[in-house]
């Protein structure tokens, strides 16, 4: 299952890059005058749901590849026949996997967050000491004078 979404997310590259693309004036500031995780909070309630939709064909072909859906199902099957584990086994292996995987995907993006916001050692390109240390001192500036 784990090799299944780690093969969806070398695809999703672009997901992100629309989001930005797409950025609004008051996105930008939000993004800005957010606090630790307001990027990922960005990206998630802007791309989790084309991730999904990108990542689950792949997933399920991964699964299907690797025998892992025909197992799951196979052992479900007889787990519904046990009273105490049927609600266990309820589960879409390949759902469950999608986002399980894209959890995983914004927790470390978050974390990455707040250690770039948070560290200028982790503002490791030009780029990133430019929106994280000059632009945001900017905003900081701003936010004193209002």
């Amino acid at each position: 299952m784990n090799r299944s979404a780690e093969h969806a997310s070398a695809n999703v590259l672009d997901v992100f890059c629309d989001a930005i693309v797409v950025m609004s004036i008051d996105d930008v500031i939000g993004v800005f005058r957010g606090g630790d995780r307001a990027i990922t909070s960005f990206f998630e309630k802007t791309c989790r749901q084309s991730l999904y939709q990108k990542c689950f064909p792949i997933v399920t072909k991964s699964m299907e590849e690797n025998q892992v859906g025909k197992i799951y199902r196979e052992v479900a099957e007889v787990a519904k026949k046990v009273p105490f584990l049927s609600q266990k086994f309820n589960v879409n292996i390949e759902d469950y996997t999608v986002n399980k995987g894209l959890d995983g995907l914004f927790k470390v993006l978050a974390e990455q967050e707040q250690d770039i916001r948070n560290n200028p050692a982790a503002r490791v390109t030009d780029l990133l000491e430019d929106v994280f240390g000059n632009i945001a001192s900017h905003f900081r500036e701003l936010e004193i004078q209002n």
